[in-house]
């Protein structure tokens, strides 16, 4: 086990994932999968592990879009965002619209000013698939 899984624990996943239920979203994801997806190689700069594992809404977006990018047949590797851009940014922007609702909801609202901010470099973004600017 690395020191990234002993930062969470089993039954935190399966706290969330009985969030998302809550809301209508049906998501299944190991420990091991969390693991992979958050430490494959990307060309972004995202949150660090200890930031997603620190809070509870970010940890809740990285579980979504896992569960996202794998209803659309990536399999869960290292290379996994290398080898699936457009399907990643799909997951991502998926994974925003079923979010932001439970977000409000739980009254999440550090999370959901960190995101209203980020959906203004989303569209900018060079790497933006072309088919997904109207998304």
């Amino acid at each position: 086990m690395t020191k990234h899984v002993s930062l969470l624990n089993e039954k935190n996943i399966v706290r969330l994932l009985r969030v998302l239920e809550k809301y209508g979203y049906g998501c299944y994801a190991s420990l091991s999968e969390l693991e992979v997806f958050l430490t494959a190689e990307t060309i972004y700069s995202d949150a660090s592990i200890e930031e997603i594992f620190g809070n509870e809404a970010l940890l809740l977006h990285e579980l979504i879009e896992l569960c996202e990018i794998k209803k659309l047949g990536v399999k869960v590797s290292r290379k996994m965002f290398i080898k699936h851009p457009t399907e990643a940014y799909i997951a991502h922007l998926s994974s925003l619209r079923i979010e932001l609702p439970i977000a409000l909801e739980e009254n999440w609202v550090e999370f959901i000013e960190m995101y209203a901010e980020s959906i203004k470099t989303y569209l900018e973004d060079p790497y933006l698939p072309r088919e997904l600017e109207e998304e």
